[in-house]
């Protein structure tokens, strides 16, 4: 009875689980793009990411438009838990809840004005005009304030408008217009279509990279950077390049979504690049390069698993070296070997000719006959001898056993040959000739 209780428990866990597995597998996710017009590239992206992730089964998505416009009214919705994913501008999303899943597009700050207002700086252009900054809440118009504020300008004496996109014509409601949009938005085309309009530049290109006033700015909004707008990149629009500040625009969601669910939409997001290219041109600049320049940002847990992916181990990382270093301290090891062992036979070699010659002194000892002989012989056994502890201390010899056995052999044959001396001496004919 206990077995049957038993196994009816584990069938039911089992089911509860295949259920509630299957019901994450079904959950609709939530992209939140902001209200339009104000976020019309937003929204307009926020749809193709929706048709390609839906379409591919990678995930259900649903896209929506949020509660307000812009960036920080994603970021709300996102932080309400209303949203899993957003929407927002590289500047609009530090929150420990929420992490970057993929850098989009850069923001290009554009700065249309009518050709006949002649201005070198930012003070002289909206001085006594009207200011069209984009829709409130939006990080054009936040973009806009911290540009007013970095060059002191005092915006008493010139008219600050909210508008949205469409009314972003410099014309009868606003005389210059602050518009921040991907670089391939047909927003930018339409605008500059009319003729009379110009493009705002903060700088001359020569002076980037030489403390440019866009520099400065960057450096004290590291969110920003500074780009460059090439020449008639819109109808011939502008006549020379403009050096203006760019955002990026990037998917953000809550840190409690799945690593392994992030992973798969940034390996499809980009994997579909060409694709999604081709149904809107703001993602052109897409790609993994991209995603691995913007490494200031926290990333999510899967988007850092995707960089991972194929980052090499330090092994791989520094094989070249590795392998190079490895041959080379092979290479000296073998000459330091070789060298050895050539040291070590011609140290035999020499020490062999050492014992030939002293066992010749052996050998001779028994043709002296004179005691004069002797005394020549051990002369010449000790000049052996140090002629050998020289070739000891210039390492031409090795202070082995066999260097010592020598050295105790000469002490041998000189005894002998003292002996033999003697001998000579108590001899009579020795001591006739004497």
């Amino acid at each position: 009875m206990k077995t049957i209780i038993t196994i009816l428990l584990l069938t039911a866990i089992a089911v509860c689980l295949g259920f509630i597995g299957c019901q994450m597998g079904n959950r609709t996710y939530i992209l939140s793009t902001g209200v339009q017009p104000g976020s019309h590239d937003f929204t307009e992206v926020g749809k193709e990411i929706g048709a390609l992730l839906n379409g591919d089964e990678i995930v259900k998505m649903e896209v929506v438009s949020g509660e307000g416009t812009g960036s920080h009214s994603n970021r709300d919705y996102l932080l309400k838990g209303k949203a899993d994913f957003a929407l927002m501008s590289s500047d609009a999303g530090s929150h420990p809840d929420i992490a970057v899943v993929l850098p989009l597009y850069p923001m290009v700050l554009y700065i249309v004005h009518p050709a006949t207002i002649e201005a070198t700086t930012l003070s002289e252009l909206v001085k006594g005009r009207r200011i069209g900054v984009g829709p409130e809440g939006s990080s054009t118009a936040r973009i806009a304030h911290l540009l007013f504020e970095h060059f002191d300008i005092d915006t008493q004496k010139c008219t600050i408008v909210y508008n949205t996109f469409e009314q972003a014509q410099p014309g009868k409601d606003i005389d210059v217009a602050f518009l921040l949009t991907g670089y391939n938005s047909p927003v930018m085309r339409t605008i500059l279509a009319h003729n009379g309009l110009k493009l705002f530049s903060f700088d001359a290109v020569e002076r980037y990279h030489f403390g440019s006033t866009i520099e400065g700015f960057c450096l004290a909004y590291p969110y920003a950077q500074p780009f460059t707008i090439p020449i008639a990149s819109y109808s011939g629009v502008p006549d020379k390049p403009v050096m203006t500040i760019s955002l990026d625009a990037t998917l953000y969601a809550r840190r409690s979504v799945s690593a392994h669910l992030v992973y798969k939409i940034v390996d499809h997001l980009l994997g579909n690049r060409r694709e999604l290219s081709e149904r809107n041109p703001l993602f052109r600049n897409m790609s993994d390069s991209y995603l691995r320049q913007s490494d200031a940002y926290r990333y999510h847990e899967g988007t850092r698993r995707y960089i991972d992916r194929n980052f090499p181990a330090l092994l791989e990382r520094f094989s070249l070296w590795i392998w190079l270093i490895g041959i080379t301290v092979l290479i000296v090891l073998i000459i330091m070997y070789a060298r050895r062992r050539n040291n070590l036979q011609r140290q035999k070699e020499r020490i062999e000719t050492l014992y030939s010659k002293a066992l010749l002194f052996e050998e001779q000892i028994a043709e002296y006959r004179f005691p004069e002989e002797c005394d020549l012989a051990i002369k010449a056994v000790h000049d052996y001898k140090r002629s050998a502890l020289r070739q000891l201390a210039l390492e031409e010899l090795a202070p082995d056993n066999n260097f010592l056995i020598f050295m105790e052999l000469l002490e041998d044959i000189v005894n002998d040959i003292r002996g033999k001396r003697e001998s000579l001496r108590r001899a009579p004919h020795s001591t006739h000739e004497q």
